[in-house]
């Protein structure tokens, strides 16, 4: 798992700077990272952007060491998933009308013992079942994780 920029700069007490990019294009998102940006903020929701468009645009994204945080469609387990596995590092869940939703969609983000996110050891983000150690992995995503519930 890479390092997540946009929460390494906040740690750091920094602000952090990105763009909300609405239209399908890797090469915007390419552009963030070259002008010095801490994320790309890829919006699923409000947009021509489908799943496979968004992860070309997160591979744009780790390309240029930047953080693709993605607007994702509704608020469903199936897609925090489908959007976290493409390696984005973080989601933003619309429609979110309750503490007790944005629980639920903070735990579906994180794998056990802090959450019940399944496991999809070949997917993009776990590095496509690649030999690793898969507890330090399962460690380093809920570190590096972020959810936005929208309420």
């Amino acid at each position: 798992m890479r390092e997540n920029r946009l929460l390494k700069t906040l740690r750091a007490g920094h602000v952090a700077t990105g763009l909300v990019i609405p239209i399908l294009s890797p090469d915007v998102v390419e552009l963030c990272g070259h002008v010095g940006f801490d994320f790309a903020f890829i919006d699923c929701e409000h947009g021509p952007i489908g799943i496979q468009g968004c992860q070309d645009m997160v591979r744009a994204a780790d390309a240029v060491g930047i953080t693709p945080i993605v607007r994702i469609p509704k608020d469903t387990v199936h897609e925090i998933n489908r959007y976290l596995d493409l390696g984005a590092q973080g989601v933003i869940v619309p429609h979110v009308n309750t503490a007790a939703d944005a629980k639920r969609a903070v735990a579906e983000a994180q794998f056990s013992p802090r959450g019940h996110r399944g496991a999809a050891s070949s997917s993009r983000a776990a590095g496509f079942g690649l030999p690793q150690d898969a507890d330090t992995y399962f460690r380093d995503v809920n570190k590096e994780i972020l959810v936005l519930p929208l309420i």
